[in-house]
């Protein structure tokens, strides 16, 4: 699924000028499209997304730079909508409405490539979580179903440093 990333970074230098942490603070619209026998439909998780990234710069002063470091993904929003296949019903629900279903906060990884001159820069990520974005309990059984449900997936930036 394509969505929407945004936010803001700090750039807090370490050692010689190539190397920096870069703390930031991110929106990020996730999810999955899917089709099958049954269901027809798009999964959207929305994030707020705190990243500690290392990063490397080829040259002090811009040019190519390397990123790489733990996420932390807090789920603020998640909806399912489609169709339902067999009737030809559609669906639109946020998850916190389906019986037994939890976005969970979850803890991940990104590493990512870009370069910047002067102000303005570009860049690619990929990211993944290390566990579930969501989880499901049978409200008749209580017993946890493993949905093997996990982020991942690539991004390209803009970025503005000002």
């Amino acid at each position: 699924k394509t969505g929407f990333v945004g936010g803001l970074f700090v750039g807090l230098p370490v050692g010689g000028g190539n190397t920096w942490i870069e703390p930031e603070l991110l929106y990020i619209s996730k999810g999955a499209k899917y089709d099958n026998a049954t269901y027809t439909g798009t999964e959207t998780l929305d994030y707020i997304t705190i990243p500690i990234l290392f990063r490397w710069n080829s040259q002090p002063d811009g040019g190519f730079f390397f990123l790489v470091g733990p996420t932390v993904n807090f789920n603020i929003s998640c909806s399912d909508s489609g169709t339902y296949n067999p009737t030809d019903e559609s669906y639109d629900e946020k998850c916190s409405d389906i019986d037994g279903l939890t976005a969970n906060t979850t803890i991940g990884g990104m590493a990512g490539l870009g370069y910047a001159k002067g102000r303005f820069g570009i860049e690619g990520r990929w990211m993944n979580d290390w566990g579930d974005a969501l989880s499901y309990t049978d409200p008749d059984t209580d017993e946890d179903i493993d949905l093997d449900v996990r982020n991942t997936g690539w991004t390209i930036m803009l970025r503005f440093t000002k």
